[in-house]
């Protein structure tokens, strides 16, 4: 069993997770109500999916969850985007927020990368 805390992806997850859940309440989500919720849970489920699947049996279950935590990853981004895009923050705090997320993207994609090779798995994904 692994030790999700001290995988570097699930740090950076977590931390966007936490700084995103902080600053949230001050974005004004009055024309999209709905967004608000949708982009807490999808962001949280990042460092979710990473912490769940570091329980898994074999690298190849692992990666299965790393996968979907990418697939979080995205699916934030997106909400963000919309959210910035509905002026629900300011400019600088979406490009920031942004940012981290690309970081944490980048990291997770590597690190799953690692473990589809050692599971023996075909990564022929881009």
């Amino acid at each position: 069993m692994r030790d999700f805390k001290k995988i570097i992806a699930w740090q950076k997850a977590h931390r966007l997770s936490v700084r995103i859940h902080q600053i949230a309440p001050d974005w004004n989500f009055a024309s999209s109500p709905g967004l608000r919720s949708q982009l807490l849970r999808a962001i949280a489920s990042v460092p979710g999916n990473i912490s769940e699947g570091a329980g898994a049996r074999t690298d190849a279950e692992f990666a299965r969850y790393l996968d979907i935590a990418q697939k979080s990853a995205r699916e934030s981004e997106n909400h963000l985007l919309h959210a910035a895009a509905l002026g629900c923050m300011a400019t600088t705090t979406g490009e920031t927020v942004l940012e981290g997320l690309d970081e944490v993207k980048r990291v997770l994609y590597s690190y799953t990368r690692s473990v589809r090779k050692r599971a023996g798995l075909d990564d022929t994904r881009s």
